[in-house]
């Protein structure tokens, strides 16, 4: 999947974010709000891969249907992820206050990575010594709301 398709499927999933009514009038929505950061987030991870490694990378998963987290409360995805390839691990929130911690964990419970805390994000970054099952737990820190999460890679990997 080049840029292109990747621009394509950021712009189909805004779109789908934008249009659908909302009873606010004119108010942005939770969904459009995170839909932005997470098209933002996504763009940066995309420029960093092209700067610093001369390749894009491609969305393996992204959240369609983004959970209500409270201050306290957790969520786990889990992944098989290959060898030898550097996985981008997003999560991205709805409101300034929001503060979200992502730990990976091998499927032993071994802690393999713990995220930075960005601006509205969290970002661990995991790179599999061999092909393993990762389980991404996000944990939110401070704040409630809906959370957007992705995964991305260097296309071709």
């Amino acid at each position: 999947m080049g840029c292109r398709n990747l621009r394509i499927l950021l712009m189909i999933f805004l779109a789908g974010m934008v249009l659908r009514p909302d009873s606010s009038f004119g108010q942005p929505s939770w969904k459009t709000k995170l839909a932005y950061r997470l098209a933002e987030s996504i763009q940066a991870i995309q420029n960093f891969c092209i700067e610093r490694a001369q390749v894009e990378c491609e969305i393996l998963e992204l959240e369609h249907n983004p959970p209500y987290l409270r201050k306290g409360q957790s969520i786990d995805y889990i992944g098989v992820r290959k060898r030898e390839v550097t996985y981008f691990y997003l999560v991205v929130t709805e409101a300034d206050e929001m503060a979200p911690d992502i730990y990976l964990f091998d499927s032993r419970g071994k802690l393999l990575s713990t995220g930075l805390v960005l601006k509205d994000a969290a970002l661990a970054v995991h790179r599999p010594e061999y092909t393993q099952k990762v389980i991404q737990r996000i944990r939110m820190s401070r704040g409630s709301g809906h959370i957007g999460f992705a995964v991305l890679a260097p296309v071709g990997d």
